[in-house]
């Protein structure tokens, strides 16, 4: 028992260890589905190596599908059972010890998580049913013991390293190879005009290098390629070479330390847990920390009376980079910046021998005016610190036998501030200028909650038949301000654009009665009904709004003798809930500032669409004899008014105005398959499948919708939500090289012929299938975990592809090497287009590919000392373990992650990390 008690300690801190089918950890699950009345599961969360616990909540569960968050102390994208709108406003609801929380996750310390439950329909969970429209996470700190026992103390500290767990695309890393291919561009683009491939070879050389691209050998510059073969010179020695990504990525150091303490008193109980975590990226400027202080307190004022207090307080920070500012530009990066950075682009200013020449102002190496813009990155000293607040005091009384009275409570305060060094640049004929003085632009939100939520439970037994039955109010106030401004002490900012101090504030006041009765005959019927009635009201950028709606829930259950199978359906109407947290009044505030138009998320809070939501569930489970469990569920989701906002349209296309709400249908099914090959006392093994498809249809709109951006959504009755269109390219003509596309009934080679009516449709870029497969070990004093997530079909336009087979003579950029089976005079057979021209790098089906995946999330190696081995030490036990996460990944493409969103673009996303650590736990 004492090796089980170990492991659990483990898992509840850290990750889920690898323990047999009988010792599923009770205080840290996953429940899929309705618990309780038809099967209830308890799945070990995996919590190995993230700083973050959304990362992992997609293993070991059912209709749950995070997208791969890369940065530390980011978020990964959450969708219970697939989508409701293209823009993934139905986030599930998070709450924290039994009341909502809409403060920053990251904040949350995944040693403090006690357990997780995540209801995709709402009708189990306490919490009232207007929150879970689009699902609830429910997260449980740790809690001081129930049992009389003197102090327990533990700590837990483990030391790893991070790294890029995508490869990078087949980039040209070779000088010798890049000069060949710049040549065989400019060669490509005269032959266009001379008609002579060998006098193009001559004209081309000449070209080679420019004020980006520099001759890094020891041979003149049109002596690097033979005009005539096309192929570097042999007697060239490399002077020299700057590589970008040795200088932006690194190795990233992890190293985090928790300590917990409990004491049970025989009236009373303390609980204290303190934590910090330091996470360094592989890549610079995107460093994470967070330092967490928590405490539980109860005391049992008597028979009846409990009174308790939950404090925690969290200060995260550190450096980020993200993609969405509105001073993006492929300069700053560095993702794009490294994948554009050729290895002929030199870095730094050097002399005839190739030694780097040092600013005699600064004595550091003076940039190349490629490598200034690099400089630019790495001076982003972009900054972020947020302080939270959680105090939860609650009182629980028993009236009698069948009557409880609770009454809980919460004040949380979020105070976050992001500091950014001024990089905003603009592109004028070819030269990049400031738009503004040096400075910082700081923006800073605060968000205030309170919650209070008295409930009254009812529970009776007769016989056969139970009953129970929950009353309950909650009242939630919250506000939330921002605001920004630009710090320099030269300030002469460009007039179109508002850089005065700009402001954001809005509150929200909900009313909730929420009751549920539920009835158990002979404890294999069950019938649960619940009713919900909220009113809110809602202060927005310039208005307020007060919206009321009801919600109902019903539910219907049949297990058979010994729990040997069961039926259930589910039937649910609810309407989202939502809210911006403080993250997202920042962000709004942000891009306020840099637009001089209102920002999509404020037209969106503007408008206040609330939509409205039917879920109906069909399920069945079977257990097979001691090795075998089989859980099934059908699942459809209507959603009404559903938003969308999209970008302009391009003047010509069908329509160009922005959809605002439409109807879609969501179907899909969940399977989960258990299975334990070998089970005895020194062996055991359990293996498990859990996937899950979904198809979202849009049933009605009141405009169709076309949108060229990203990719090209059609937005139309029956179609799916994520389906998008591009012109197919059917071939390449041998005689020029220049891509042949399909034309009304013909083909052409002009691009600008193809109107929408030569659209394709590609797909959806949502998966058809996907889910992870977990297998869990146990040996003696070893346990070991394995667990793979996956995504089968999909399609996903592949723009980090095309934008290096993008080969224009105005790209000073690098090259993938597929470029080099382009079209040549000398290779006519060829399905790449000729470099240089033709539209070769035009929006095609050729940029399309399959979005289906296969990653190795998660491993881990756990052994626990036995306690002979620590005779007399004090120590209760010793557990040593290896972790792995985000280990291997497989998809169509070397470096593609089609994991990066929801929506098919994988464009430019912070890779995800590779994390590797080793730690050890002390109890004593």
């Amino acid at each position: 028992m004492l090796m089980k008690k170990n492991i659990l300690s483990l898992v509840c801190t850290f990750s889920a260890a690898a323990v047999s089918a009988q010792e599923y950890s009770d205080s840290l699950k996953i429940v899929s589905g309705s618990r309780g009345t038809y099967q209830e599961e308890k799945k070990l969360s995996e919590l190995s190596t993230v700083s973050n616990f959304t990362n992992a909540l997609s293993i070991g569960t059912t209709g749950i599908q995070t997208t791969a968050s890369g940065a530390p102390g980011t978020n990964a994208g959450i969708a219970i059972r697939g989508y409701s709108n293209r823009h993934y406003e139905q986030s599930p609801v998070v709450f924290l010890d039994g009341l909502p929380y809409w403060g920053a996750l990251n904040a949350i310390n995944p040693a403090n998580i006690e357990r997780i439950d995540i209801h995709k329909n709402g009708i189990d969970m306490n919490a009232p049913i207007n929150f879970a429209a689009d699902g609830v996470i429910e997260i449980f700190t740790k809690k001081a013991s129930l049992a009389p026992a003197p102090w327990k103390v533990s700590l837990d500290a483990n030391v790893g390293i991070n790294t890029r767990a995508v490869p990078e695309y087949d980039l040209v890393t070779d000088p010798a190879q890049f000069y060949e291919m710049r040549h065989q561009l400019w060669r490509s683009s005269f032959y266009r005009t001379m008609g002579d491939w060998n006098a193009a070879g001559q004209a081309a050389n000449a070209y080679i290098i420019n004020q980006d691209v520099k001759n890094l050998y020891d041979v003149p510059n049109q002596s690097l390629v033979d005009p005539v073969s096309g192929k570097f010179n042999p007697d060239a020695r490399l002077r020299y070479q700057d590589k970008a990504k040795e200088i932006i990525q690194r190795i990233g150091l992890r190293h985090a330390y928790n300590l917990e303490a409990s004491k049970r008193y025989k009236n009373a109980g303390l609980a204290f847990n303190a934590g910090y975590l330091k996470e360094n990226s592989y890549l610079n400027n995107s460093d994470f920390n967070r330092f967490n202080v928590g405490a539980n307190a109860f005391w049992n004022a008597g028979e009846k009376l409990t009174l308790g207090l939950n404090a925690y307080f969290a200060n995260t920070g550190g450096q980020f980079w993200e993609p969405a500012f509105g001073d993006r530009n492929t300069y700053l990066d560095p993702f794009q910046f490294i994948r554009i950075t050729g290895p002929a682009h030199s870095i730094y200013e050097r002399d005839q021998e190739g030694n780097m020449v040092n600013d005699p102002n600064t004595g550091q190496p003076m940039p190349t005016f490629w490598g200034q813009q690099l400089s630019w990155f790495l001076k982003n000293k972009r900054a972020s610190n947020n302080n939270m607040l959680r105090l939860h005091p609650y009182v629980n009384y028993q009236l009698n036998q069948q009557f409880r009275l609770s009454v809980q409570g919460a004040y949380t305060s979020h105070m976050l501030k992001r500091t950014e060094l001024n990089n905003a640049f603009l592109g004028v004929g070819g030269g990049i200028f400031p738009l503004l003085p040096p400075g910082l632009i700081v923006t800073s939100s605060n968000d205030h909650d309170i919650n209070i939520n008295p409930k009254i439970d009812f529970e009776k037994k007769s016989g056969a038949h139970a009953w129970k039955a929950l009353v309950q109010y909650m009242y939630e106030g919250s506000s939330q301000n921002a605001n920004a401004y630009y710090e320099t002490e030269d300030f002469l900012p460009f007039p179109y654009r508002p850089w005065e101090v700009t402001d954001y504030n809005t509150w929200n006041k909900m009313h909730t009665a929420d009751g549920k009765i539920n009835y158990k005959y002979k404890g294999r019927l069950s019938i649960t009904a619940r009713i919900n009635h909220t009113s809110i009201r809602y202060k927005k950028l310039s208005n307020g709004k007060t919206s009321s709606y009801t919600n109902y829930a019903f539910r219907a259950a049949w297990n058979a003798r010994r729990d040997a199978w069961g039926l259930w359906i589910d039937a649910a109407q609810t309407s989202n809930y939502m809210r911006p947290s403080s993250e997202r009044t920042l962000s709004i505030v942000h891009n306020y500032y840099y637009k001089s138009s209102l920002p999509d998320d404020a037209w969106y809070f503007e408008n206040w669409y609330t939509p409205r939501q039917t879920n109906l569930d069909i399920g069945a489970y079977a257990h097979v004899g001691q090795r075998l469990d089989v859980k099934g569920t059908l699942f459809v989701r209507q959603i009404k008014n559903s938003v969308d906002i999209l970008p302009t349209i391009p003047t010509g296309w069908p329509l160009n105005k922005a959809s605002d709400g439409f109807n879609i249908l969501n179907r899909g099914a969940e399977l989960q398959v258990t299975y334990r090959p070998v089970q005895n006392s020194q062996f055991r093994w359990e293996t498990g499948i859990y996937a899950t498809h979904t198809k979202a249809t849009i049933q009605d709109l009141k405009f169709s919708l076309i949108g060229r951006g990203t990719n090209t959504i059609v937005h139309d009755k029956g179609n799916e939500l994520n389906s998008f269109y591009a012109p197919r390219m059917v071939g390449v003509d041998p005689n020029d090289g220049a891509p042949i596309y399909a034309y009304k009934n013909g083909t052409t080679k002009s691009y600008n012929d193809l109107v929408f009516s030569d659209y394709v449709k590609m797909g959806s870029a949502g998966p058809f299938l996907y889910g992870s497969w977990v297998n869990n070990v146990s040996a003696g004093k070893f346990s070991f975990r394995m667990a793979w997530n996956f995504a089968l079909g999909g399609k996903v336009y592949d723009w980090d592809y095309n934008n290096s087979m993008n080969t224009g003579v105005w790209k000073q950029g690098n090259f993938h090497k597929d470029v080099a089976d382009s079209w040549t005079p000398n290779n006519r057979e060829a399905s790449i287009p000729v470099m240089a021209g033709f539209y070769s790098g035009a929006y095609s089906d050729f940029y399309v590919t399959s979005a289906s995946w296969l990653s190795l999330k998660s491993l881990m190696l756990n052994y626990s000392i036995p306690l002979n081995w620590l005779g007399k030490s004090g120590y209760e036990a010793l557990n040593i373990y290896a972790a792995g996460e985000n280990l291997l990944f497989f998809s169509a493409r070397k470096g593609l992650n089609p994991n990066a969103n929801f929506i098919g673009d994988a464009s430019n996303h912070y890779v995800p990390m590779r994390t590797v650590m080793l730690g050890v736990r002390i109890d004593f």
